[in-house]
Order: structure tokens, then C-alpha cells, then sequence
């Protein structure tokens, strides 16, 4: 039989750290048998494609129970993190965590039950969570290799920091052949002129022609579809832009897929900013045949013109932030 003990209200606060650091170190009586411990733990690799973002159930008490979604912590444990390094404040957020049953020790808050260990090259420890504050230096990040003790003062239901797998670029093996344009406006491309499914029965066929001329490369038909386009009136919001409904773009989303093609959504930035246009479509973003253009001509905020009166540009790290959303 155990009891359960709460060695904050024991002890005090000021002996927490000492204590979790006593039970670490006799544990780990050595450098070796630190690194055997942790390789007895898990093993936090990249996630497979049943643990991707859109695979996992979704939140902490679920994932827990799925390999590569999610940990339950509780007591001492060992993992070895195996993904991309992450700050630890990131990884083990408040909305990652939920207590798995009636919290232990009165507890009210999961994140404040856990702290994290890892000893240095040096032989130092450094400490996240709950036992930061006890003049241990500070533990700041999960990185690729490390080995680490996790203490949990009540068992918590952990969702792993959501990761999807990066398929390699279609430009390896391949080419794409696009259709552009914006429905409805036949100056503005084909895709005015004509339905998603004709256009895309247009481009499929077009793409059969290139195919049988490009040797070992692959021709992938897609829609190029301007979602954001400029104005030459700045709008309710002042970003002169007009934005196509997010369940027309699901749509051509839609019929992209059902001919194994796919959809380039087009933001014409305006004043507006890469980053806001392109998360107002994320969730069909998340799609794996959808994919981001940015159109810095029409970016023109800078310059304190409205789209067409000068030439715009955007600076490259913030493109780079707006193209990065999915992932």
C-alpha cells in the first residue's frame, strides 16, 4: 500500500525541489544509469501518420492514450525528445494538460503539478515547472536527443506538441500546370469564365499532354484561385480588399481533390497584412492539396498608395511567417 503524500504543505516549498532533486539523484546513480533510465522511457519521436495534427483525438485526457499524441504523467518518468527542439512553456501549455481523474494533494492547476529535469554535459541540473523557483538554474527547452525526469505530483493527461509531417515538395519529382483566375470576373482568368469542375476537366487535360512529353516527372493539375483580391476603395476595414466566402474556396478546395489536383489559394495583400488574410482560411488550409500564394504587387501600405497607384513589396521574414501558418 502507498499513501500519497503532499510534500509542499509536509515540508514547505522551500524543500520541494530538494526533495525531487534527492529522489532524481538517487535514481540516477550514475551518468549511465540516468541514460538507461531514459531509455527505458519513451521515446518522443516525430509523429507517424497516425499521430499526426488531424489524426490525434484532439485533446489532452484523449491523446494521453494514443502513441505519439499524447503522455499520462504521473510520479517520476523518463522520456527522450526526439522531435524538433520546443520551449518547454510551449510544450507542456496550460491547454495541453488536464488532470486524468480527482487531482492529488488539492491540486487546481496541472501545469503547476509537473516539473521537468535534465542534467547538463557538465553534470548540472536544471529544472522547469514547479520546482523553478528554488535556485536550481532554469530548464528553458525540449531538445532533439535529450534525455529527461519528469515529476508529477498527480497524474496529468499530456497532448504532445501538434506536429503534421511535411510531405517533400511536389517539385522534386514533378510540375504543376495552374489554372487562374477569380469566379465571376472573366478578365481576371479562365477561372472566371468557367466552373471549378470544367476548369479543372481543362486543366487535367492539359496536363495529360505535358505528362506524356516530361519523361520520369510527374504534371499535377491545379486551380490558382485569387481568395483575397485588390480594391480601389479602401473598404469597411481599410485594407482595399475584397475576400472571397470561405465556403466558396472549400469548394474549389473540393473539386481540386476530386480530380487529384490541387488548389493554390492567391492573397493579394492590399494594407492588410499576410499573416490575418491567411489565417481567416486555415482550416481549409490544413487540407493536403491546399497551398498558399502571396502577391506582393498589390502590397502597397508602405508606399501610402492604394492597389494600382505604385508597385508594392513585402518584406521576405514576413511573407515567410504568413506562408508558414499549416505548419
Amino acid at each position: 500500500m502507498f499513501r500519497t503524500v503532499d510534500i509542499r504543505t509536509t515540508f514547505g516549498p522551500a524543500l520541494v525541489a530538494v526533495i525531487a532533486f534527492a529522489l532524481i539523484a538517487v535514481t540516477l546513480l550514475s551518468r549511465d544509469a540516468a541514460e538507461a533510465a531514459a531509455s527505458s522511457g519513451p521515446v518522443v519521436r516525430p509523429p507517424t501518420a497516425e499521430a499526426t495534427a488531424t489524426n490525434c483525438p484532439g485533446t489532452p485526457a484523449a491523446d494521453a492514450g494514443v502513441e505519439g499524441c499524447g503522455l499520462l504523467l504521473d510520479g517520476l518518468r523518463f522520456l527522450k525528445w526526439e522531435r524538433d527542439a520546443i520551449a518547454l512553456d510551449e510544450a507542456l501549455a496550460s491547454t495541453r494538460l488536464v488532470f486524468s481523474g480527482a487531482p492529488r494533494n488539492s491540486e487546481t492547476n496541472p501545469q503547476r503539478a509537473i516539473s521537468v529535469w535534465r542534467r547538463n554535459t557538465e553534470g548540472a541540473w536544471h529544472v522547469w515547472g514547479a520546482d523553478a523557483s528554488a535556485g536550481i538554474p532554469r530548464l528553458t527547452t525540449f531538445e532533439r536527443g535529450g534525455q529527461y525526469a519528469i515529476t508529477s505530483t498527480t497524474p496529468v493527461a499530456w497532448s504532445l506538441p501538434r506536429l503534421i509531417v511535411v510531405a517533400p515538395s511536389i517539385f522534386a519529382t514533378g510540375q504543376v500546370l495552374s489554372y487562374y483566375g477569380f469566379p465571376g470576373v472573366p478578365t481576371m482568368g479562365i477561372l472566371g469564365e468557367f466552373s471549378a469542375n470544367e476548369v479543372m476537366r481543362q486543366a487535367t487535360a492539359q496536363a495529360t499532354v505535358y505528362d506524356a512529353l516530361n519523361g520520369a516527372q510527374t504534371v499535377t493539375p491545379a486551380l490558382h484561385l485569387i481568395t483575397t483580391v485588390a480594391q480601389a476603395d479602401s473598404g469597411w476595414d481599410g485594407t482595399y480588399l475584397g475576400r472571397l466566402a470561405f465556403e466558396t474556396v472549400e469548394t474549389y478546395a473540393a473539386v481540386a481533390a476530386a480530380w487529384g489536383g490541387l488548389l493554390i489559394i492567391d492573397f493579394q495583400i492590399g494594407w492588410s497584412d499576410p499573416l490575418t488574410e491567411v489565417r481567416a482560411y486555415e482550416p481549409v488550409l490544413l487540407l493536403p492539396n491546399v497551398h498558399v500564394a502571396l502577391d506582393p504587387e498589390f502590397a502597397t501600405r508602405r508606399k501610402g498608395e492604394p492597389p494600382g497607384g505604385a508597385i508594392g513589396s513585402r518584406d521576405r521574414r514576413r511573407s515567410e511567417r504568413g506562408a508558414a501558418i499549416p505548419q
